[in-house]
């Protein structure tokens, strides 16, 4: 077999074609686009993990994010030691919470609120999970939106009633999270919440027995932005 009849000669005439292409078109000035230059790799972003194992304790802070709650069930499994859940969070994905509250329950840790730390929004989900709950810094809660509508938070807010209810939180918990809007926090007051350590209570912070341990009206709420 010639190998060398299945090569084109383009120094010889195309039989099928034998005046060769159309003078009129002048290719000549055709100006290639130079190629792209492959886009620089992205560094991974690196996040420090929002939880670690301090003897006893599980400290969690920072905001709840997808797939938070593999890492603390993973802690819990491997130190059967814990009891205790420390909170310093703004809140985050209320799924994510959600699941991290009902390992704590499984488990039956205590978890708790330091003075210098608050746990607002989702992480009031966690809070509530506690067998044993304390606060000591502040507990406030919150209407997560959707990233579409940032104004609509009914679904998540139900989710989250729903919940609280569930894990049997404090009763005025559960009602300022039933009020609560996506725009604006609102702190649970001290007197309805247990500290880790005894502290004064003045006489006028007391629970009126005209609503027992519902909130007073016009508690104090702070903007979210």
């Amino acid at each position: 077999m010639n190998v060398g009849q299945y090569v084109h000669d383009y120094t010889r005439p195309d039989p099928e074609n034998p005046s060769g292409p159309n003078p009129a078109n002048d290719y000549s000035n055709i100006t290639l686009a130079p190629m792209p230059s492959p886009a620089a790799p992205v560094a991974p972003v690196k996040r420090r993990w929002p939880w670690r194992h301090d003897k006893d304790r599980l400290v969690l802070t920072g905001p709840i994010e997808f797939g938070d709650y593999v890492g603390v069930a993973v802690e819990v499994n491997m130190h059967p030691d814990i009891k205790t859940v420390v909170l310093d969070s703004p809140g985050g994905l209320v799924d994510d919470a959600i699941e991290i509250g009902r390992i704590i329950r499984e488990r039956r840790l205590n978890t708790t609120v330091p003075a210098s730390a608050s746990c607002v929004s989702a992480c009031v989900l966690i809070w509530a999970a506690g067998v044993k709950r304390t606060v000591d810094g502040q507990l406030a809660t919150h209407c997560p939106a959707t990233t579409g509508d940032p104004f609509q938070c009914v679904p998540s807010r139900q989710k989250m009633v729903d919940f609280l209810k569930e894990m049997g939180a404090p009763e005025a918990v559960i009602e300022l999270q039933e009020a609560a809007g996506s725009t604006s926090v609102l702190p649970v007051p001290a007197e309805f919440l247990t500290p880790s350590l005894p502290r004064h209570r003045p006489e006028v912070a007391q629970p009126d027995p005209t609503w027992g341990a519902r909130p007073p009206k016009g508690w104090p709420a702070t903007p979210w932005w």
